[in-house]
């Protein structure tokens, strides 16, 4: 059964209800919304954007960090949080999936895979092994979306 919670209010914006879902690979498109980037957009409207391999790449990467790692004490993300970033991975990229623009450690051991557009922010956290936090800004509305997916 779905859980919901509501995420913190803020004026600016508009939060919506957040759902947990349960999702197989095949089902992760239907959770999230699709963001469609052009070619040669980014945040200002112009994307320099990861293919697929190069994020697989950097989320491997990060098995060498220590902790420490970026001079302020931050823990490095565990072995279970890669690998569930490595699935999340490649299961959007085998459901043709835009790639992120960025993808970087979190200081609590955290992974965010990050899309950002002229229209959308859409962040992904991977958490764990198997579940994520997803936020998106909807920049014409305002609005916020925050939900919980989990895949295993």
């Amino acid at each position: 059964m779905p859980q919901w919670r509501v995420f913190a209010d803020d004026s600016a914006l508009t939060v919506k209800a957040a759902q947990t879902h349960a999702a197989s690979d095949g089902e992760i498109l239907k959770v999230l919304e699709p963001v469609r980037i052009a070619t040669g957009e980014s945040d200002t409207g112009t994307v320099a954007g990861l293919d697929w391999v190069q994020v697989r790449n950097r989320l491997e990467q990060f098995r060498h960090l220590e902790n420490d790692w970026d001079g302020q004490g931050s823990p490095p993300p565990d072995e279970d949080v890669i690998g569930g970033a490595i699935r999340l991975a490649d299961s959007l990229a085998a459901l043709d999936y835009p790639a992120p623009q960025a993808v970087v450690v979190g200081v609590n051991g955290t992974i965010y895979l990050e899309w950002n557009t002229a229209d959308v922010y859409q962040e992904i956290e991977v958490t764990s092994g198997c579940a994520a936090e997803c936020r998106r800004v909807d920049k014409r509305t305002r609005t916020v979306s925050s939900y919980q997916l989990r895949w295993c």
